[in-house]
């Protein structure tokens, strides 16, 4: 059963009327213009237009960036002023290494690291190695501790490993001289191995203190403040 269509059917007599020629209908496609990705710069312009309209968050990361700042600069000083040596030569077949921060700050605790290798043929007993500060620079020690590090016995070509805590008073001085002697029993008398300078402080600051805030940064609100941008940057700040 065929449905004819009185609309249509006088088109298709007429198309298949003979004689009748037919134009190619020509189709241009025109590509849409395209977009190009936003630059860097527009990014970070688009980030903070958008950290600005929450306050709060966009105060909390100024008051981190601060903070940051601040703490990193102190652990930048604290790290250029740490002393490390290798292994070099002392006396009577002793050789030394020692391992210090020479930047010192009133009433904050600090660790003087001491080893010992015995490179000699004998054993050497009763081994102390004591730091003597010189001056009147008030640098003493914890209340259980001593500026004596106690090495007992060394085999030959033992080695071994102790700590003298440091823990500078308040004072005006601002530079601290000690040296490093070194007994043993079978020597006839103290050996000098080193000298050192510490700087002090001009204030009063808690590196302590300072080494917590940058791990307690690190460990928990790093990553919260990352969590938080990235909620709040989505649209303008790709995966």
């Amino acid at each position: 059963m065929e449905i004819h269509d009185p609309h249509v059917d006088p088109l298709i007599a007429q198309l298949e009327r003979p004689g009748t020629r037919l134009t190619p209908l020509e189709v241009l496609l025109v590509q849409p213009p395209s977009k190009e990705p936003p630059t860097l710069a527009k990014r970070i312009l688009a980030a903070l237009q958008a950290l600005r309209r929450d306050r709060l968050l966009f105060a909390l990361v100024i008051l981190l960036l601060a903070l940051g700042m601040i703490a990193m600069y102190l652990w930048a000083i604290d790290i250029r002023s740490r002393v490390v040596s290798e292994i070099q030569p002392g006396h009577n077949d002793l050789d030394f290494a020692v391992k210090y921060s020479s930047w010192l700050v009133a009433e904050e605790e600090e660790s003087f690291t001491i080893t010992l290798v015995n490179n000699g043929n004998s054993t050497l007993n009763q081994v102390n190695a004591c730091l003597v500060f010189s001056g009147t620079v008030p640098v003493g020690t914890g209340l259980e501790d001593s500026n004596v590090a106690n090495f007992g016995t060394l085999e030959p070509n033992q080695r071994k490993t102790r700590t003298i805590k440091l823990l500078p008073e308040k004072t005006t001085s601002r530079v601290a001289q000690a040296e490093l002697w070194v007994l043993a029993k079978e020597w006839s008398q103290e050996e000098k191995f080193d000298s050192c300078t510490f700087d002090i402080a001009p204030v009063s600051y808690p590196k302590s203190g300072i080494r917590r805030l940058i791990g307690a940064v690190v460990a928990g609100a790093l990553p919260l403040l990352v969590g938080l941008l990235r909620g709040r940057l989505k649209e303008v700040v790709p995966e």
